[in-house]
């Protein structure tokens, strides 16, 4: 047990810079319990990470998104599959695959409407969330729906899709609109 509970709570308010009462309830079996000593000891932290990583075997997926503006997805050289998002290998007969271009136009299968969203994301809401198959795909991939009024969104609705003008090589890249709203 934490000898000295309110000098505990201020070095760690000073320390990960959160307000003493919300780090007390978080850690309140620690600070008033009796847990055992062999029990997790959980402690208050920040963790800033940087790191590196790798799209693997997908990494043509969002070059083509980063790079060229096109949407790429595989096709199974045994079955004939063509899977969105890629694959490297076929998730149904475990064949490899080869890179497709797709086209830029897709429908809605199925959706939610989101009204609360993280950061990246305020200003943005209500915006649609949805498993859409783009034409040339034989599966289908989540992704955002843009509406002016998303009431309108409905199942089979045509989509086309929209690139972001400084593009980073990920899923933000792009995201899907109506047909007839597309620039």
């Amino acid at each position: 047990m934490i000898q000295n509970k309110e000098q505990w709570l201020e070095e760690a308010s000073r320390k990960i810079k959160v307000p003493k009462e919300l780090i007390a309830r978080a850690f309140h079996e620690e600070l008033e319990g009796n847990p055992a000593i062999d029990a997790p000891l959980e402690v208050p932290d920040i963790m800033d990470i940087t790191y590196k990583y790798t799209y693997g075997g997908i990494s043509r997926f969002f070059r083509e998104l980063r790079d060229n503006q096109q949407l790429y997805g595989t096709k199974c050289t045994t079955c004939g599959t063509v899977w969105l998002p890629p694959r490297i290998n076929c998730n149904e007969c475990y064949a490899p695959t080869t890179w497709v271009k797709l086209g830029d136009t897709a429908r809605i299968v199925t959706y939610t409407i989101v009204y609360y969203a993280t950061s990246v994301f305020y200003g943005k809401t209500p915006y649609v969330c949805a498993f859409v198959k783009v034409d040339g795909a034989d599966t289908l991939i989540m992704q955002n729906v843009f509406l002016k009024d998303v009431r309108q969104a409905k199942v089979g609705m045509k989509l086309k899709i929209q690139f972001k003008e400084n593009r980073n090589g990920d899923m933000g890249d792009f995201w899907f609109v109506p047909a007839q709203e597309a620039l």
